[in-house]
């Protein structure tokens, strides 16, 4: 797993595609997101990307973002001001330059910038990854302790942290450890 200096520094982005998406890539139905080449997003996004962004945040996003720094700090995983203004840098950006929603967007930074900071044995990091997991649902939790299989993905405002945090929490149940890296 990369060293903490590197996390503080880089967006992690885990690439991963399902069944029916690596059918249709072979079937060549499928498309393949690309990222448009153009000069004139070029300059907005430099423009943009430059801006100071943590005044600019909604307070949703903000009270997420706390809750989990809160949450992190019990395990002493808690983000620096580093972390704080990359983190409300690439949400902004997010908000700029795509369709994605708010949660979207916090999701997406929760994956990047928290969840690789979090390794460690079960019992260390078991009430982390719980609390974590209640911090992504939309409405009342189901414990992640009392479940056999993952929930529809429609239950949580922030999907893809709530898998990753689902993957992790049971990889530590079967190993006793776990950490962002299931390779």
């Amino acid at each position: 797993m990369f060293s903490p200096k590197v996390l503080d520094r880089a967006n992690v982005i885990e690439f991963r595609i399902n069944k029916e998406q690596m059918l249709e890539y072979l079937d060549g139905t499928g498309k393949i997101a690309k990222i448009e080449n153009r000069a004139e997003r070029a300059a907005d996004f430099v423009a943009t990307a430059s801006k100071d962004f943590c005044g600019s945040l909604s307070t949703e996003m903000k009270t997420t973002l706390i809750s989990m720094f809160d949450t992190l700090s019990k395990i002493q995983k808690e983000f620096g001001y580093r972390t704080a203004h990359e983190m409300s840098r690439f949400i902004t950006i997010c908000k700029c330059f795509t369709d994605m929603s708010d949660e979207e967007a916090i999701d997406a930074a929760m994956v990047q910038k928290l969840l690789p900071k979090i390794h460690g044995s079960r019992k260390k990091i078991s009430p982390v990854l719980t609390a974590l997991w209640q911090l992504c649902y939309k409405a009342d939790a189901v414990e992640i302790d009392t479940l056999n299989a993952m929930p529809s993905l429609d239950a949580f405002k922030y999907p893809l942290t709530a898998e990753k945090i689902w993957r992790m929490f049971q990889i530590a149940q079967d190993n006793g450890f776990t950490s962002f890296a299931e390779a």
